[in-house]
């Protein structure tokens, strides 16, 4: 006697079917990764991977010193720089290199060699600061290379760019082309005192400033009158700025202006003072 079979019917079928492929839907959605936040630092294509801490003077062969964590590629987060000083040959005193960490690795950049018997030689004098100089995001290291005596004071600015450290050249303030491409040479005499002042970031002005004219006798209220009835100098000196913009690589002049100033001090100080901006960054812990 043949057995009767009841075959299901294919509603049923693709019941059983589409219930199997909603499961295999929901259980490939719990898996896979969640988007990031809008608001988080993932979100960005430019932001960075975090890594772990790096030492900026792991690479060095000199004498090397971590001397600040600040912004310098522009991401928003602290990268350790380290600044390496090496003796050089006769012709090359001494040899300057910045490090930064970065990715967890180090990028760095070789200053121009300085000629001179009176080079900075310890890391910590040869670092003067980090600035918002040439960007609106991202610090810009300063360096002194070697004191003026009497003569233009050597530094040198490093940027950020192509995704590591640049030397930055100085601003052209229409002097004859002289010296070694990539130091800021400043003026520190009697007769002169040059500095760099901050303005917006991405903007500098350059400034002198000149003492009273030498032979005069000083007046009440700070002007100089020359004997025998010559002209009377407001504030006995003059400071004339030269304002820059950072573009396209490069310093871009914007207005040039020359007042009456007293700020002409012989105890000025180049080492000191030849960059007047706001400090950025922390010292990290010893």
């Amino acid at each position: 006697m043949a057995t009767s079979r009841t075959l299901p019917s294919p509603g049923s079928a693709a019941i059983r079917l589409g219930g199997a492929l909603a499961a295999v839907v929901a259980l490939a959605a719990c898996s896979a990764p969640k988007p990031p936040d809008a608001g988080s630092r993932s979100a960005s294509p430019a932001a960075r991977t975090a890594a772990a801490p790096v030492d900026p003077c792991s690479t060095a062969s000199g004498s090397c010193m971590h001397v600040l964590d600040v912004d310098v590629t522009g991401d928003g987060r602290s990268d350790p720089v380290g600044v390496e000083s090496a003796a050089g040959t006769e012709s090359a005193a001494e040899i300057v290199t910045v490090h930064v960490g970065v990715d967890g690795g180090v990028r760095s950049v070789k200053l121009p060699a300085t000629r001179s018997a009176n080079a900075y030689t310890e890391p910590s004098d040869i670092f003067r600061g980090a600035f918002s100089l040439s960007r609106p995001q991202g610090a810009d290291i300063v360096v002194h290379l070697v004191p003026g005596a009497g003569d233009a004071d050597q530094f040198a600015v490093i940027g950020w760019e192509d995704d590591r450290p640049t030397v930055l050249g100085q601003p052209d303030r229409g002097r004859p082309a002289a010296g070694t491409p990539g130091v800021w040479y400043l003026q520190s005499s009697h007769g002169v005192q040059e500095s760099v002042a901050c303005r917006t970031p991405g903007e500098i002005a350059v400034v002198a400033r000149t003492p009273a004219p030498g032979g005069g006798t000083r007046t009440p209220g700070g002007g100089t009158r020359t004997p025998g009835g010559g002209t009377r100098t407001p504030g006995g000196g003059t400071r004339t700025e030269v304002t820059f913009r950072y573009s396209g690589d490069a310093w871009q002049q914007i207005t040039t202006t020359t007042v009456a100033d007293s700020g002409f001090h012989d105890t000025w100080s180049a080492h000191e003072q030849a960059f007047d901006c706001t400090p950025l960054g922390s010292v990290p812990r010893s």
